[in-house]
């Protein structure tokens, strides 16, 4: 390995314009390999929080009828109707325009339902909605943290005080935006009619039936489609490929431009060593000896890049987050993993190793007595 970081310095400008082509690489793929991996992390969140109720679709607008024949469909737990609106304390303040990230929303709801509805969240503070309560809301972490509320403090939405009783602790997914109130009171503050049924979700009797119920609905009711979390965690998962897919392929590309780069600087090296290593053949190098040597040499090239890249990367994925966390409501845009780290590493090193596999295998072809005769 000495030798092998001694090459490398013998002639450094060639040598940093090839690390450069490497980092240019890494550091894409860090960059936006931490915007998917935050995308997968949210993914995989909201898969694990919505547990296994069943979302229902209407091409007609649903009433309470409908609502009714759903409750007696064979499997079905519970239909709970819910109603959302953004939060703001005004309807004047009504944001216009493009803005990053979800909004901060509403999420009215039967008290009795938002453990069933918030699966594996937990809170940080309070407690949840219960029975009996009107004017009160359990808030999510970024919502909580952007309007610097706790426990037994008041939020405006629409004009009207609701307490905050308790504050979900963060899940970087969609409930940190979320402020939840009982379903009466979403449809108070927004003077909604009672027969307006908002959206429903079915809740089946057992997790083991649910693809079964979401058949029979769709079958039994007319004008109404239901989803199933398998169904919908594929299109998600679909949908999420190909946005991976487009987002790292100009990433690939500059890496593999950067490794390009590696095979020019090796074969550079190969013509420039020739008669040290017709030496060492003489002296008994076998070729597997030489062949290893420009390998480690190239991948020593492709680790260094990788190094360098990783760690600016790195850096401006936490600038772009602190830019960023404001119109975010402090919820990150890119998440650098270990695994994304431990990846990109391992792609910079075997991209830098394949680039130097054709040098290192002309290295070892040369004949020892025509190599010492080179000038």
């Amino acid at each position: 390995m000495g030798e092998a970081i001694r090459n490398i310095a013998r002639r450094k400008v060639r040598s940093g314009l090839t690390i450069f082509g490497i980092v240019i690489g890494t550091f894409a793929l860090t960059v936006m390999g931490g915007m998917t991996e935050n995308f997968s992390r949210q993914i995989d969140g909201a898969i694990q929080i919505a547990g296994n109720t069943i979302d229902v679709n209407s091409t007609k607008q649903i009433n309470l009828t409908t609502v009714r024949r759903i409750e007696r469909v064979d499997g079905v737990r519970a239909v709970v109707r819910s109603l959302g609106g953004q939060l703001i304390e005004d309807e004047d303040d009504q944001e216009e325009g493009i803005t990053f990230g979800p909004p901060q929303t509403v999420f009215g709801i039967a008290p009795q339902y938002d453990t069933v509805f918030f699966k594996g969240v937990r809170l940080r503070d309070g407690r949840w909605l219960e029975r009996g309560d009107t004017y009160k809301a359990v808030l999510g972490a970024n919502v909580a943290a952007d309007k610097k509320v706790g426990v037994g403090d008041t939020i405006i939405w629409l004009k009207k005080k609701l307490t905050v009783v308790g504050v979900m602790e963060s899940t970087q997914t969609f409930p940190d935006n979320f402020a939840v109130v009982p379903f009466e009171t979403a449809r108070r503050v927004q003077s909604i009619p009672l027969w307006v049924v908002g959206s429903i979700t079915v809740i089946p009797e057992s997790p083991e039936i649910t693809e079964e119920v979401a058949e029979r609905i769709t079958k039994q009711v007319p004008n109404v489609t239901a989803e199933s979390p398998e169904r919908q965690i594929a299109d998600i998962r679909q949908a999420m490929a190909i946005f991976q897919a487009i987002v790292l392929s100009g990433s690939l590309l500059a890496a593999i431009v950067g490794g390009l780069s590696v095979v020019n600087t090796m074969i550079m090296s190969v013509r420039e060593r020739t008669r040290e290593i017709g030496l060492k053949k003489a002296v008994g190098a076998g070729e597997g000896a030489i062949v290893g040597e420009y390998l480690l040499e190239a991948a020593m090239i492709g680790l260094l890049g990788g190094i360098v890249g990783i760690v600016l990367g790195s850096i401006l994925a936490q600038v772009l987050n602190a830019a960023f966390a404001e119109a975010l409501s402090g919820a990150p845009l890119f998440l650098v993993t270990p695994r994304l780290v431990a990846l990109t590493m391992a792609f910079a090193v075997a991209i830098g190793g394949v680039a130097g596999l054709y040098p290192a295998w002309s290295a070892s072809r040369l004949d020892p007595v025509q190599a010492l005769r080179s000038t």
